[in-house]
């Protein structure tokens, strides 16, 4: 499976807000667009949201393209010193998200996911 969401680094709590995608060159931007001036960062240490048990899928909701997030297993992820990582956002969210994001998402992933 094709991994597309993250969870930056350690430093940034695993939840809604903290959501960031894998560009076409490798680097990840925040969903958030209020935090774009982050645009860019490194997948060194990054998590993939699926490791916290959060599976994604792209709906169309009147005229608008939605990711709609759901966790639907437990946490996997770990810390660097091995303890459990929990994700600590609410277990279903959704992220409005541009026609653009959604055609690269939907070209990467074939539109599926889990």
């Amino acid at each position: 499976m094709k991994q597309d969401f993250y969870i930056v680094n350690t430093a940034d709590r695993p939840q809604a807000s903290l959501v960031a995608y894998k560009t076409e060159d490798g680097k990840l931007n925040y969903l958030d667009r209020t935090k774009k001036q982050y645009d860019g960062m490194s997948m060194t240490r990054a998590t993939p949201l699926e490791s916290f048990g959060i599976y994604w899928t792209i709906e169309k909701y009147h005229d608008k393209m939605m990711l709609v997030f759901k966790q639907m297993t437990e946490s996997v992820a770990c810390y660097e010193n091995g303890d459990r990582r929990h994700w600590q956002g609410e277990q279903s969210f959704v992220h409005e998200i541009t026609r653009d994001l959604a055609l690269m998402l939907r070209h990467y992933n074939l539109g599926e996911n889990k």
